[in-house]
């Protein structure tokens, strides 16, 4: 973790799982302690693992992930 905008680090990863293309797919709820979530941090995360990058973050609004909410694999 370091510190930046809340969409471009890890806040509370809650699962991760990696597909038949080695890409690891990271669920970030963005709620510490399942406290509320940090706005603009609620994400899931694509890393290729074979280049050892970021191919996507994928953001999720308020209207997916409202203020009390908790995403779950």
């Amino acid at each position: 973790n370091r510190l930046g905008p809340a969409g471009s680090h890890f806040i509370c990863v809650q699962s991760v799982v990696v597909d038949d293309q080695d890409n690891l797919w990271v669920l970030d709820p963005a709620s510490p302690k399942m406290q509320g979530i940090v706005k603009g941090g609620p994400k899931l995360v694509e890393i290729d693992l074979r280049a050892n990058q970021v191919m996507q973050t994928i953001p999720f609004g308020e209207d997916i992930a409202p203020a009390k909410s908790y995403l779950n694999d």
